[in-house]
């Protein structure tokens, strides 16, 4: 059900698609890449999603308003905490997630009601896809049980060797 208070959808399908695409790409990139920590992928994902918002800030709603006050609060306070410490390059992490998070909150807030819920699914099916390869190269790395030797006892005549 779409209230009155609740962002219009798209008018123009083919860029908002276009759009919920390079989101969803992105996240499979980074999730392959194991996340942008470093600074070339969290640059990557600043520009991209810089990018979406330029294309979904149009027509927005005022709940959407607030929620982009929000977001750029965080990202401005932490820009100006980088700033002040002298390392103005480690906003990139974090910053560059909140205004990955910020795109995609504009992305999913213009597609229709009814695609909403396959975004949803295609995004958790994603982080899903991801938890699973995660706990299962964990699991690979982890030697079995069995395969750890016992502790080996002290020997109480070391002093003699």
């Amino acid at each position: 059900m779409i209230r009155s208070i609740d962002a219009e959808t798209s008018t123009d399908k083919g860029v908002f698609t276009v759009s919920f695409v390079i989101l969803a790409g992105l996240t499979v990139i980074e999730i392959v890449r194991q996340g942008a920590f470093y600074r070339t992928d969290a640059f990557v994902v600043l520009f991209v999603s810089l990018g979406l918002i330029s294309m979904c800030i149009r027509g927005i709603d005022s709940r959407s308003r607030l929620m982009i006050v929000a977001f750029v609060a965080l990202g401005s306070w932490w820009y100006l905490s980088a700033v002040m410490h002298g390392r103005a390059a480690s906003f990139l992490p974090l910053g560059a997630s909140v205004v990955g998070f910020l795109a995609s909150f504009l992305v999913v807030r213009r597609i229709g009601v009814a695609h909403r819920e396959v975004a949803g699914e295609l995004m958790a099916t994603i982080g899903a896809g991801a938890a699973a390869v995660g706990l299962g190269e964990r699991d690979a790395l982890v030697p079995a049980r069995d395969a750890v030797a016992e502790p080996v006892a002290p020997r109480h005549d070391a002093h003699l060797l």
